[in-house]
């Protein structure tokens, strides 16, 4: 049995580019619980989605995409259970976009990649620099 859960998730993030990379507002937590004794051969991968679930060009996707069991950022919660962080993505389009997390298997025998299970983030907008500030103040504004 292998079961992901999304414990948090990113919904707005800054455009990122080349020359100044920008993380996705708010970390990106995946939560698996396991009951297999290799875990050492698991590992989650990050696919960009358009809003309509088609899978864009990896080039567009910043920051660590691939969180093996044993990776920093990847905490131990219970006996069978693990959390993955990831804390740095950046997307480098404007747009509406999904997170697809991919867990996989690598076989220590037959040296072959097993897709294990999946699940999408809800729609994440990326903005402009320019229109950045004034939206993610409208999503969390500030206590008084």
């Amino acid at each position: 049995m292998y079961e992901m859960k999304i414990v948090a998730q990113s919904i707005i993030g800054r455009q990122s580019t080349q020359s100044s990379k920008r993380n996705l507002y708010c970390h990106n937590i995946i939560s698996v619980t396991i009951d297999s004794i290799d875990i050492n051969s698991l590992f989650i991968k990050v696919i960009l989605l358009d809003e309509f679930g088609e899978v864009c060009d990896l080039v567009l996707l910043d920051g660590d995409y691939v969180k093996m069991v044993n990776s920093e950022k990847v905490f131990m919660v219970s006996r069978n259970c693990y959390k993955f962080i990831f804390n740095n993505i950046g997307i480098r389009k404007v747009g509406k976009f999904k997170l697809r997390f991919l867990l996989v298997k690598y076989g220590l025998l037959d040296k072959k990649f097993q897709e294990i299970n999946q699940i999408d983030s809800e729609l994440i907008e990326v903005c402009s620099s320019h229109t950045y500030a004034a939206k993610k103040k409208l999503l969390f504004p500030r206590k008084q």
